[in-house]
């Protein structure tokens, strides 16, 4: 009898071992295609710049596109699904954008190779191969092309041609300026007046268009107390020529994305982490 237990138990860890061996890892198989979506479809790689992508781990960045909504399976669901109430969510099933990323040796941009899947990488496919700047982008013109847009052409709806749609749909420069700000001194009681003075100066930037045809600059000038810009407010727009602008206009204004990290850095630091937390143990 207790032989049959021994063989028994001994055939049940045998069958577990089994299965754990044979669960799939989705996010190396992705990966592995991945590299081999890169290696076929990029050009202009040396032999060691692709023995890279082979035998280096990638960066792995990844965003949600959308979550997914599974109805409830009450009865009649389909019919009352726009409700809260009838409806879950899913995260599992969630559409997810998976990027695989090399920082290759002798190139000055990354690559990624694009993809989508499932949350745990299940059914990956590769869309694009993206080459990405290590530069950190700008975001001052980002953040006031639509405010600095509408206003200028509610200023000016005279706007015709190249400078119409370079001041609707182009993001414009963003600089420092000097232009002077009549706002009243006056205080009625003497406790808004301190309250004034405590506050920070605001910052006065201006979204500048280059007008293609006369080379005149169409200004929106405005002001933030926030350096990102997120709270710029416009206050005036102005035409003026080259000449004139440089009067008014001064230094490139720039707001860099916060918190953004270098993804190889990160990977590097975690990596050098995990290892002297190895060696301690």
């Amino acid at each position: 009898m207790k032989r049959k237990q021994i063989i028994g138990i001994f055939a049940g860890i045998l069958t577990i071992l089994f299965f754990a061996g044979c669960a799939t890892d989705f996010r190396a198989e992705a990966a592995e295609e991945a590299r081999e979506y890169l290696l076929k479809n990029m050009e202009g790689l040396t032999v060691l710049q692709q023995n890279y992508i082979r035998y280096n781990d990638p960066i792995i960045l990844n965003t949600t596109l959308w979550n997914s909504v599974v109805p409830s399976p009450i009865p009649d669901a389909h019919i009352v699904a726009r409700h809260e109430r009838n409806v879950y969510t899913d995260p599992r099933r969630d559409m997810m954008m998976h990027c695989f990323g090399w920082r290759v040796p002798g190139m000055d941009r990354d690559i990624y190779v694009v993809g989508t899947a499932q949350r745990n990488f299940q059914f990956w496919e590769a869309d694009r191969i993206v080459l990405r700047s290590r530069e950190k982008a700008d975001l001052a013109g980002m953040k006031l092309r639509r405010k600095a847009m509408s206003f200028a052409l509610s200023a000016y709806p005279e706007l015709k041609g190249k400078i119409f749609h370079r001041v609707r749909y182009a993001e414009p420069e963003v600089h420092t300026s000097l232009f002077f700000l009549d706002q009243p001194s006056g205080y009625k009681r003497w406790d808004s007046f301190l309250n004034q003075i405590r506050q920070k100066e605001p910052i006065q930037v201006s979204a500048v268009w280059i007008d293609p045809e006369t080379n005149n600059r169409i200004i929106v000038m405005g002001t933030s107390r926030e350096e990102n810009l997120n709270d710029w407010r416009p206050l005036r727009t102005y035409e003026l020529s080259e000449d004139e602008a440089k009067v008014y206009i001064g230094s490139k204004y720039t707001v860099y994305p916060e918190d953004e990290e270098d993804p190889f850095f990160r990977q590097k630091k975690v990596k050098s982490e995990g290892e002297t937390e190895e060696s301690e143990d």
